[in-house]
């Protein structure tokens, strides 16, 4: 399943918010960090391979 970026930015506010309210166990929050984590990766993986503008004329 693929994510725009506010649906990203969305999930990571309602994760950050309410992970200790909805998990409690010890493993649960292991897994929600674990989450948390790969989405973060996944946003700022996203602007590292943006093409800035100024490059993009070289394309033919």
């Amino acid at each position: 399943m693929l994510l725009t970026e506010k649906e990203k930015e969305l999930l990571l506010a309602i994760l950050k918010k309410e992970r200790i309210k909805l998990f409690q166990g010890k493993e649960k929050k292991e897994s929600i960090e674990a989450m948390i984590h790969k989405i973060e990766q996944s946003m700022r993986n996203v602007k590292v391979n943006e093409i800035p503008k100024k490059f993009d004329t070289f394309k033919k």
